[in-house]
């Protein structure tokens, strides 16, 4: 298949990308959706045939072929859809899931069966040859809506004008949030604030274990810890320090005086350097799930302070 120009460009540019907010935006007149915490993918149909790309233009097909090699539900047309490829649980998205799809790709067939991927789309930005990028989002909704995509593999995402209740729902539905949409934005390769992203985030105590330095993927942050099954302090996760310059240096500081050779006995195995400290210190966490495994996901401390609770 030859690659479409759409999908050349999200290589330099990638897709468009909604900004992130803090709580629910009041924007009259705006389209509000849920956040599906899975991967972005563009899927370029042409009669049947489906290439699926990240939002980097990295070929998604062979981890994916429950959705690549099956007819798709547009055979006879052309298309190109973006939206999220997501892995679901009891009616959820599992991030997990959907990561551990991404790292077996020698499995994807058996992987296909056990934990099979839905491509929800929620934008439209080709149809039968026409791009339609320039036109405002509610028309480009409208013709996603008339393609009737609506099965266990390929679906459309729900969308709707009462910002609150979407917001109530997905929090009840335990979605990541919700993406707020200003009906007459254009399709544009890069983030935009007509696009808007609020998250249902969760909050929590931690102890402070330490510090991981930065990587070339992954920023440093505090090493905290909780409690295990019996009581033995685990790592849960790295939270990136989300606070200002002064109270920043306060917390490095302390790391560096509080710093002790004696790794934890569950410490884990990272490739990454962590500066281990004494006891001492806790953290206020902002997250926005915990893992199986008891990790943190997307961690950052608020606040830093003295204490062991």
């Amino acid at each position: 298949m030859v690659v479409h120009p759409i999908v050349r460009s999200l290589a330099a540019d990638g897709p468009m990308l909604p900004t992130l907010v803090d709580g629910l935006p009041d924007r009259a007149g705006w389209v509000f959706e849920p956040k599906w915490d899975g991967w972005r993918c563009l899927a370029v149909i042409d009669h049947g045939r489906v290439d699926l790309r990240s939002r980097r233009a990295v070929d998604l097909g062979p981890y994916f072929p429950e959705l690549s090699r099956t007819l798709h539900p547009l055979a006879g047309r052309r298309a190109v859809l973006d939206g999220e490829i997501v892995v679901l649980r009891h009616g959820r998205p599992d991030f997990d899931a959907i990561s551990g799809r991404l790292a077996a790709r020698r499995l994807a067939d058996w992987a296909a069966h056990t934990s099979p991927a839905t491509f929800v789309a929620f934008d439209l930005l080709e149809l039968d040859g026409r791009t339609v990028v320039d036109e405002p989002y509610r028309a480009r909704r409208e013709a996603l809506a008339c393609l009737g995509l609506n099965g266990p593999r390929w679906a459309t995402t729900t969308a709707d004008g009462d910002g609150e209740a979407v917001w109530a729902a997905t929090h009840e539905l335990g979605l990541e949030g919700v993406v707020c949409k200003d009906p007459r934005s254009t399709w544009v390769a890069r983030r935009s604030r007509r696009w808007l992203k609020c998250k249902h985030w969760r909050y929590g105590t931690f102890r402070v274990m330490g510090w991981a330095s930065a990587t070339d993927r992954e920023p440093g942050g505090l090493v905290v810890g909780a409690p295990g099954a019996v009581g033995e302090l685990r790592v849960a996760g790295v939270a990136t320090l989300n606070v200002d310059r002064a109270s920043r240096s306060t917390v490095m500081t302390l790391i560096d005086d509080m710093r002790t050779d004696r790794a934890p006995m569950n410490a884990p195995r990272w490739r990454r350097p962590a500066q281990w400290i004494d006891e001492g210190l806790v953290a206020e966490v902002r997250y926005l799930e915990r893992t199986p495994t008891g990790l943190l996901r997307h961690a950052s401390a608020r606040k830093v302070r003295p204490g062991l609770t």
